[in-house]
């Protein structure tokens, strides 16, 4: 029992008693009076003999499991309750009961206020208990419904493969806002981590560390080596994690299957304990159980995405492989596309889906025969009519590629004009799919910048003054004046960068 919980439950003993109208006191184990009230009976005390009885009174009651009455004068009689616990007795509330001089009833008026002192402290103390207990239990349930609520918000998060980091730091803010740690943070391998995008990154919630350039240059195996029990390891001692008013600091790994793959801590934590808890572990363990789960997931989507670029890749690699003079322009495409698209107010996952769009948009040449995408000169209109057909076998070629579901309009219609006189549907306006539209001047910028088989590539201002000048014709006019002022600095390094590519693999 607490010192304050000890002196509560004597203080209701003398209340209740002076409520009779008794004197009370306290005393220590010696019978030293600590405090005692001003009533008219305590002068009782007040002689010198009254307080030598006190004295031998407490002598006695000290090898007493339940200490009993002691009479300190005729008829006048100390009524003892111990404070504290059996094994931690402290000293004693008294209460001064003043009788008849050698009456029976007197003293059996005593004993019954001694057990009624005795009982109102048990009764106090078991309240204190049971509302110690209850607070217990509150802070538990508190705890729990805590940890609950933040783990299903970790959980329900778990989403957005493609951007993991917003993942990781949304997971470090809310362990820093259910912990008292005055810093949470998360850092990733240098070597082994899911996403090359992740790699030595660290998130941190609250306040930084003092040497935050130290915690990213050390090894990982310096925090994690040596773990007390599996799973976490409590750090003492450490100047980066610890000092003298934080003895303690978390430390959890990131795993994903058999390795590990980062670190979770916890570090200068706040309020009357500085000690790590169990709440504390269980919280960032369970945490780090998801963010384990998640970049397993992530590893596996990073997987399964750059297979599919690279198939991509690879069809845009057999268009090239057919026609020498069109090589690099579905990645010139893709990238004029990404830009105008940033440029007309799309985010930066929206100009991701253009720049595939860019990148497949010609994957129908494929059905498209040699002779007449390789023909030198004008082409026929029976000829045309094979070069019109490309958008359609595009479209059938990805249709049943779900990924690319929301790209197919782009390969569709990027040769419809905004006058309606373009093909395969004759679309006009905003009939045109947004996407195709954007395509549409990137494929034709590129086309008249490139050298082809009937005619050699166009100065860079007159192909921009064509653009202008079909602004509202064949081209969306809003586009155009917006495509005309992009920077054509890294289009232009591509350009040059496939020049060198044709003139390797022509001396080869």
């Amino acid at each position: 029992m607490r010192t304050d919980e000890i002196t509560s439950v004597s203080s209701v003993v003398r209340d209740r008693c002076r409520a009779l109208g008794l004197a009370t006191l306290r005393c220590d184990l010696t019978g030293r009076i600590l405090e005692r009230d001003t009533h008219a009976s305590a002068a009782l005390l007040d002689t010198p003999s009254a307080t030598d009885e006190l004295r031998r009174a407490a002598s006695r009651w000290s090898g007493e499991a339940a200490p009993g009455l002691h009479e300190i004068g005729p008829g006048a009689w100390l009524c003892p309750v111990p404070e504290g616990t059996a094994r931690a007795r402290r000293g004693y509330t008294v209460a001064l009961f003043a009788g008849t001089s050698g009456s029976v009833d007197a003293r059996h008026a005593a004993e019954v206020i001694r057990a009624s002192m005795r009982w109102s402290s048990e009764d106090v103390a078991r309240s204190l208990d049971q509302g110690d207990a209850l607070r217990g239990m509150t802070d538990q349930l508190t705890d729990s419904y805590e940890t609950l609520d933040a783990l299903y918000s970790i959980g329900r998060s778990m989403q957005g493969l493609e951007d993991p980091a917003s993942f990781i730091d949304a997971t470090v803010r809310r362990l820093h806002a259910s912990l008292r740690f005055q810093t949470v943070f998360a850092r990733l391998s240098p070597t082994d981590d899911p996403a090359p995008a992740l790699r030595r990154r660290m998130f941190v919630a609250g306040r930084p560390p003092a040497t935050p350039q130290r915690l990213e240059s050390d090894p990982l195996d310096s925090l994690l080596a040596g773990e007390a029990k599996p799973g976490f390891r409590i750090v003492t001692g450490d100047e980066r994690l610890t000092d003298d008013d934080h003895p303690e600091a978390l430390v959890i790994p990131l795993v994903r299957g058999s390795a590990r793959i980062g670190l979770l801590a916890g570090m200068r934590k706040e309020g009357d304990d500085p000690a790590v808890s169990s709440y504390d572990i269980q919280l960032m363990e369970s945490a780090a159980g998801f963010l384990g789960a998640f970049l397993d997931n992530v590893a596996v989507y990073e997987e399964q995405r750059r297979l599919f670029l690279g198939t991509l890749h690879a069809l845009t690699a057999a268009i090239d492989a057919k026609d020498r003079y069109t090589r690099g322009h579905s990645e010139r495409v893709a990238h004029l596309s990404t830009r105008l698209a940033l440029a007309s107010g799309m985010d930066a996952d929206q100009a991701h889906r253009v720049w595939i769009a860019g990148l497949v948009h010609d994957v129908g040449k494929i059905g498209v025969p040699e002779a007449v995408l390789c023909k030198q000169g004008r082409l026929t209109d029976e000829e045309f009519d094979h070069i019109k057909r490309h958008p359609r076998i595009g479209h059938h070629i990805l249709r049943d590629l779900r990924p690319l579901a929301d790209v197919l309009p782009g390969v569709l219609h990027h040769h419809e004009k905004f006058d309606g006189r373009g093909y395969p549907d004759g679309l006009s306006g905003e009939r045109i799919p947004h996407l195709a539209r954007i395509i549409a001047l990137a494929d034709t910028f590129d086309a008249m910048s490139s050298t082809r088989s009937y005619r050699p590539a166009m100065p860079r201002d007159k192909v921009l003054d064509e653009i202008r000048r079909c602004a509202g014709t064949q081209f969306d006019p809003g586009l155009a004046a917006l495509f005309v002022g992009l920077d054509f600095a890294e289009y232009d390094a591509m350009v040059d960068r496939g020049r060198a590519d044709q003139t390797w693999t022509a001396a080869a």
